[in-house]
């Protein structure tokens, strides 16, 4: 077998086992093994869904920023950039603020600048 099919059997069975965990985790009644069926299930669709493509796998930041989040940007860009005052409102480290910032401007950009090939086809 090649290497590549070695690296997609691999990424399949890790996209397999994320999928079963994240099920387990939220139904606790459900046994072990049929949180491992739904995460192969689930992964299979993908794979139907997304065959053949070239795909980047985002690490999911905008997904990560909760309303607190886009609160504490608002606040900071309100109040001259007082990073200071913005994490002691928000009872987050600086370093946190700065972080979360950082995340609500990059997920803002993402959105305005849209995928190279949004619309085509």
């Amino acid at each position: 077998m090649s290497a590549n099919f070695d690296r997609v059997a691999t990424f399949m069975r890790e996209l397999a086992d994320t999928i079963a965990r994240g099920v387990k985790s939220r139904v606790s009644e459900l046994s072990e093994g049929r949180a491992v069926e739904i995460g192969f299930e689930i992964a299979r669709e993908a794979c139907e869904e997304y065959g053949g493509q070239l795909l980047y796998v985002p690490k999911g930041h905008a997904l990560q920023i909760t309303e607190r989040d886009r609160s504490l940007y608002e606040f900071y860009m309100a109040n001259g950039r007082d990073i200071v005052a913005t994490a002691k409102k928000f009872e987050v480290s600086m370093q946190t603020a700065y972080l979360r910032i950082r995340l609500v401007v990059a997920a803002e950009l993402a959105e305005r600048q849209g995928g190279l090939f949004d619309g085509a086809g």
